[in-house]
């Protein structure tokens, strides 16, 4: 185990030379180490001082959006959603154009959220060129997104036949951008840095294996990408199948979850709790790179027990605290003990800067995590953080309030224990109770470091603990008073004033292609107040996940057509103006923000029959014939079962069967099926063989009469019932009541009653046996005077329709969806 660990700490840039200390702390330990950077390195040996001479510089979230070009550069790989542009691969002229491909990053781009050129937003047509003023179709641009067997970008060996299909770029992801011939007036506007005008995308990267579901995707929990970058091949390289033990799994799946917790925000909704966005090159020293990932999340590496590699994110809640109490039976020593960090190491004021979307992926800084009483007191102690893979505000004061607590303790120090405290291992909160001397050391406190102390020959001889107060108020939030203000985006006077549209409509219109119908929207809108303003328009199906831009061009200046739309489908639409320079304002739903699509509106007729087909008494299914009218706009006719007198909204309820029909069609549809085995014997109450009578009850040729008086059943042995566990349904008809109440019941062994009725009519009843009875009884109370008619009862099985009175709807559409008028049967499902 030891030197498995040593060389987990070698692949991390760790120094050579690594003391028996540092194996100890490797071993026992690695759960205890903290988040932040600067403490990774010293985790690593004293010598990580002159490591970090000449090494490369960290690359902050916006060294990634450039474009430069430069003979050899290191290669990037990013996480989370990222806005990148990247290194020049190839660039020449022709035609009067420039064409170059740049790197935008190793690893796999799972989704383009938008691209940019120089501070502006832009979209691409059809062609991939960019519509929008001022390029008007003068930029074209294609991405290949990392695929491990990519293709080469055949419009560029178009133009230079030395780019051929070897060129792939197989694993890494890229853009071709061609700057098409342009009147020389207009390049500064259209490429104001002319070859080097930045062009990039915003886009989510890296699919992640998912420790949970055993699923890859695209994820952005800290806990998935960390693992990520500890096994992969441009990453840490440690060895998969140490983060892959059977606890190691478990320990990664629990961290998994801490990330993915919602964490609710004061402006309302929530975010996940610990998400991971940024990039690094393969330059970094991969314990940097982890570092800053561990310090994001608050995460600490932990060695399970069978030999895995995984980390540890707290949450810092009483489950949690282990069960093992630091006190005087434990501990025989202590060194170092005393209140609170040393005046160089306590802060009352945490800084930290963190990678905010709204200031273009820079990393601002938060706003400050400040002890104000303190302050007062003694003036400002300030501590300063970089979370610059944490992608929000909420993140980022989370972490800040976190490492609040750790700069200032109530007791720091460390216990000398027994052999007993082997019971901590890994464990990351203790509670001690401790008096040293009169005082009493008490409270919930972090252990920060871990060893084992061996004597001669291997032989155990104690643990050491070092521990640090930590409250679990640490892991507490309230968004109102906790998240602070972030910190505001700084946009010129004229872009904070973009307008919004207006006269914003949709007006569902249809045209005939080769002869069919199909429906189209036409968006209207008013003329847009700014010249300048450029009209951007989206749509999109109801619940699909991607918007689809429209093509607005000069042109358009009060209305455009969209893309066709699919018959029975909804729709929506939005509407913004963006500046010249990017700067976009308000997406602008219409007022009626949603269209159905539909090609044929016209509904189709009545159905010509719709009857039931099966008779009474109708045991868990009921069976219907559905026939069809002399009607071309028929398309499917769905059936509905609803309670009786409630009427059918087609918008909302699910049908139980959508048969597809054409016009003079007759069909079958059955709701339930024919499994159910009705167990009475004389049902229909037609002879005394079976049936046994109370005090009080007649028979009289096929009833059974019962006189007011006395409490009693009419019963049967039922041979099925004998040692069932299961759900019968029973029916029993009751005519000529007069007083008192009817009920079925089980009785052998415990007694299982239905529900009392007091009328006449048929009624409906379920009763669960309890394995101990084997009669089914009709009972009464002594007042109860009628006649009992008939009685069913069968086991309930999964197929089985519905106990009750239903009313049965069969409803007539048309291919858009268009409903016609329907048929209803009511049915008493037995």
């Amino acid at each position: 185990m030891p030197q498995m660990l040593a060389l987990g700490l070698f692949y991390l840039g760790a120094p050579a030379v690594i003391t028996n200390g540092l194996v100890g702390i490797g071993v026992f330990g690695l759960g205890g180490l903290t988040p932040a950077l600067v403490e990774i390195g010293l985790s690593f040996g004293l010598s990580s001082l002159a490591a970090s001479f000449n090494k490369p510089q960290t690359p902050k979230p916006e060294d990634v959006q450039q474009s430069v070009r430069i003979q050899t550069s290191y290669r990037f790989r990013h996480y989370g959603t990222m806005k990148t542009s990247g290194n020049w691969l190839f660039c020449d002229t022709y035609s009067g154009g420039l064409d170059k491909v740049i790197t935008l990053g190793q690893g796999k781009l799972t989704a383009t959220l938008s691209y940019f050129i120089e501070d502006n937003i832009v979209t691409l047509d059809g062609n991939n060129d960019v519509p929008t003023p001022p390029y008007d179709g003068h930029v074209h641009i294609e991405t290949r997104a990392g695929l491990p067997t990519e293709t080469y970008y055949a419009s560029l060996a178009g133009h230079f036949p030395e780019w051929t299909t070897a060129h792939r770029g197989d694993g890494m992801a890229t853009m071709y951008i061609r700057h098409k011939d342009i009147d020389y007036k207009d390049t500064i506007a259209v490429f104001p840095k002319l070859t080097d005008t930045v062009v990039g995308l915003i886009g989510e990267w890296q699919e992640l294996y998912d420790v949970t579901t055993g699923l890859t995707a695209h994820s952005d929990n800290a806990a998935l990408v960390i693992r990520d970058y500890m096994g992969h091949k441009d990453g840490a390289r440690m060895p998969v199948a140490e983060l892959s033990t059977p606890l190691a799994i478990a320990a990664w799946q629990k961290a998994q979850a801490r990330a993915d917790v919602n964490i609710p925000l004061k402006a309302g909704g929530t975010e996940k709790q610990f998400r991971l966005w940024g990039s690094y090159h393969m330059g970094e020293q991969p314990a940097a790179v982890l570092g800053r990932m561990l310090a994001c999340c608050d995460a600490r590496p932990i060695v399970t027990r069978d030999g895995g590699l995984a980390i540890d994110i707290r949450n810092y809640d009483q489950d949690e605290v282990s069960s093992f109490v630091l006190d005087n039976s434990v501990i025989t020593g202590f060194q170092g003990f005393g209140r609170g960090n040393s005046v160089l190491e306590t802060a009352n004021v945490v800084k930290a800067t963190f990678l905010a979307v709204d200031h273009d992926w820079q990393t601002p800084e938060a706003d400050p995590w400040i002890d104000e009483d303190d302050v007062a007191n003694f003036g400002e102690k300030v501590t300063d953080r970089a979370f610059n893979m944490a992608p929000s505000h909420g993140q980022c004061r989370r972490l800040m309030k976190r490492e609040s607590y750790r700069a200032n303790p109530e007791w720091v120090g460390t216990f000398f224990c027994r052999p007993m405290a082997l019971a901590l291992f890994q464990e990351g909160l203790v509670p001690v109770n401790y008096y040293i001397g009169k005082t009493l050391v008490s409270g919930i406190f972090e252990i920060t470091s871990f060893d084992i102390v061996l004597g001669e020959n291997g032989i155990l001889q104690g643990v050491t603990v070092g521990v640090q107060s930590m409250p679990l108020e640490a892991g507490t939030w309230n968004a109102a008073t906790e998240e602070g203000v972030a910190p505001v985006a700084e946009l010129s006077s004229s872009d904070n004033s973009i307008p919004d549209p207006t006269g914003f409509t949709l007006t569902l219109k249809r045209k005939n292609v080769q002869g069919v119908n199909v429906p189209f929207a036409l968006i209207e809108f008013d003329p847009k107040p700014i010249a300048s303003l450029l009209t951007e328009i989206r749509g999109r199906r109801v619940g699909d996940p991607k918007w689809l831009p429209l093509v607005v061009s000069e042109d358009d200046d009060n209305e455009v057509e969209s893309f066709v739309l699919a018959d029975g489908e909804t729709y929506e639409f939005q509407m913004r103006y963006i500046t010249a320079r990017g700067r976009a304002g308000n997406w602008v739903p219409t007022p009626a923000p949603q269209l159905l699509a539909v090609s044929d509106p016209v509904a189709p007729i009545d159905l010509a029959s719709f009857t039931n087909t099966d008779a009474a008494p109708h045991l868990g299914r009921a069976d219907f014939n559905i026939t069809i009218g002399n009607d071309q706009h028929i398309w499917s006719v769905r059936l509905y079962r609803k309670a009786t007198g409630v009427p059918v909204n087609v918008a909302l309820d699910t049908p139980i069967s959508t048969i597809y029909a054409v016009s003079l069609g007759s069909y079958n549809v059955r709701d339930g099926d024919t499994s159910a085995v009705q167990v009475l014997l004389e049902p229909e109450m037609d002879g005394t063989v079976n049936w046994v009578e109370g005090t009080g009850w007649v028979f009289s040729t096929t009833k059974f009469v019962k006189s007011a008086g006395t409490s009693s059943n009419l019963g049967q042995t039922v041979a099925a019932l004998s040692s069932s566990t299961a759900v019968w349904r029973v029916l029993f008809e009751v005519s000529a009541w007069t007083a008192g109440q009817f009920r079925a019941r089980f009785t052998g062994g415990t007694a299982v009653n239905g529900t009392y009725h007091a009328a006449a009519g048929v009624f409906l009843d379920k009763l669960t046996a309890n394995g101990g009875n084997n009669t089914f009884n009709i009972g009464t109370d002594s007042a109860a005077a009628g006649e009992v008619t008939r009685a069913l009862m069968f086991q309930e099985a999964p197929a089985h329709a519905p106990q009750g009175v239903w009313d049965y709807v069969a409803i007539p559409f048309n291919r858009s969806g268009v409903a016609g008028p329907g048929t209803t049967v009511t049915v008493t499902v037995a």
